[in-house]
């Protein structure tokens, strides 16, 4: 058929060589398509599912961005494109990294935006440790500083500047103190 789909219909007998079509193509049940190529506006009313292995890419490179889920239950953003990586959404709210879709944090990060009034909220990340309930924020990042909650343990710490102490001191060691 010289490379030519012939199709025939079979309550009107009609012949048609080659595929055409000026309204919208309606297939019921499942199709095998070896090549799709789609310009414009794409609308899928389900899921679209991917296997393991295979990535969704974005980009005029193969690596600029891709989302895949490994086999072994690894799933990866890799962005390696030559600017920057860019997380957004929508101001005074918190993108969060939890254990699945849940209250128990790992990292928070509030997004700046304006409050009623004019007056600003400022961006800040959070750390977490174990149910956000129970054992809460860690540490918090501020407009000064960081602060963080609870025991802070540290190998060797180095301060310039002025420490205050609100409470007891405990050194144990050497102690220089220098001042008049």
């Amino acid at each position: 058929s010289n490379g030519n789909v012939k199709i025939q219909a079979n309550e009107s007998g009609a012949v048609h060589t080659g595929i055409s079509t000026f309204q919208d193509i309606d297939v019921d049940g499942h199709t095998n398509l070896d090549n799709v190529s789609v310009a414009g506006i794409t609308t899928f009313s389900n899921d679209i599912t991917l296997i393991d292995d295979k990535k969704a890419t974005f980009g005029n490179n193969v690596n600029d961005l891709y989302i895949e889920h490994k086999n072994g239950g690894q799933s990866i953003i890799n962005h390696g494109g030559s600017d920057d990586f860019w997380i957004a959404g929508r101001s005074n709210k918190y993108i969060n990294i939890t254990p699945g879709y849940s209250s128990t944090y790992s990292a928070r990060f509030q997004l700046a935006g304006n409050l009623p009034g004019g007056a600003t909220t400022p961006a800040k990340a959070e750390l977490w440790h174990g149910i956000s309930s129970s054992h809460g924020i860690k540490l918090e990042t501020t407009g000064y500083g960081v602060t963080v909650y609870g025991t802070t343990q540290t190998q060797q710490l180095n301060v310039s500047g002025i420490s205050t102490f609100t409470g007891d001191a405990n050194f144990n060691g050497n102690v220089n103190y220098q001042g008049g």
